[in-house]
């Protein structure tokens, strides 16, 4: 007496998921740019403003991974002080100083990243016929 057991549908379960992942890949490029945007403009919005503006001017994004990865900066020397700082010059407290401009940034756009990846993931299942 024999008992066998076989695993069907491998081969085409597989080239499914390199299709999703290949989908979901370029849909969070795609999110990811838009994030990178929003983010910007939201922190040249938040920055505070100094004499010049450089500050304000200096902020941009950057893509990493193929650009499943992005960075928000701010390159000037000057900008973790103005990120950080509780007190101007004059030494009295300043409401303007005590906003995170670029860390609040930086979690309004994950928060509106991970709702819209959760989304594109559904968008793609249901494309595919179903859950994988």
């Amino acid at each position: 007496m024999r008992l066998t057991s076989k695993i069907a549908g491998l081969s085409k379960t597989q080239v499914r998921l390199r299709i999703y992942a290949a989908e979901l890949r370029t849909g969070g490029r795609k999110l990811n740019e838009r994030a990178a945007r929003n983010g910007v403009r939201f922190a040249k919005r938040r920055v505070p403003l100094g004499d010049t503006g450089d500050l304000q001017a200096s902020i941009k994004s950057r893509f990493f991974d193929r650009g499943l990865t992005y960075e928000i900066i701010a390159d000037k020397e000057y900008a973790i002080y103005a990120e950080f700082q509780k007190r101007g010059a004059d030494g009295q407290d300043r409401e303007e100083n005590r906003r995170l401009w670029l860390t609040a940034t930086f979690k309004r756009q994950n928060k509106f990243l991970r709702r819209q990846l959760r989304k594109l993931a559904k968008e793609i299942s249901a494309r595919r016929a179903g859950p994988l």
